[in-house]
């Protein structure tokens, strides 16, 4: 499933990269929004859409980890992979004159959307209805794997006499 996901936020986040030298012409300082929830006041439907993009990241991540992952520690994961996606597409945008741009809208309803993922994960894993559903899904060895027969102890053995 990450595997699955992370090729869907890959495709719609970089790509399709178009080459075009001529398509945008204006200077890459044009492609960085700096002014925080300026998509919001603007009413960008991009600016709604990066939350749920990075749902399932905030899903998943805890998943695969050894250590129990708060919401603070998604967060800060979620931060640095959406500034690398944001700088990548600066990046691409000097490149090849692709039209993507950086936006620290971007940066922010993205980590919001991993912590709101995070934290329907921690609901679903209290719920009696979803935790062994939910448990199912986490890596072998991780902090909420289903426990199986070969973590639990072996049942006590009565010694003949």
């Amino acid at each position: 499933m990450a595997a699955l996901y992370a090729t869907g936020a890959l495709h719609f986040t970089l790509f399709p990269v178009i080459v075009d030298p001529d398509q945008n012409l204006s200077p890459w300082t044009n492609q960085v929004q700096t002014i925080p929830l300026h998509g919001l006041l603007s009413m960008d439907v991009s600016f709604a859409l990066n939350v749920p993009l990075f749902l399932p990241f905030g899903m998943l991540l805890p998943l695969m980890t050894r250590r129990v992952l708060g919401a603070g520690r998604v967060a800060l994961r979620a931060l640095a992979v959406s500034a690398t996606i944001e700088l990548t597409q600066l990046g691409m945008y000097i490149l090849f004159s692709n039209g993507r741009g950086a936006d620290v809208d971007d940066l922010i309803t993205n980590t919001l959307g991993a912590i709101l993922g995070c934290l329907l994960l921690r609901l679903a894993l209290r719920s009696t209805t979803f935790s062994a559903l939910t448990r199912g899904f986490a890596l072998p060895g991780t902090a909420f794997a289903s426990p199986t027969a070969e973590t639990q102890p072996a049942p006590a053995t009565r010694q003949a006499r």
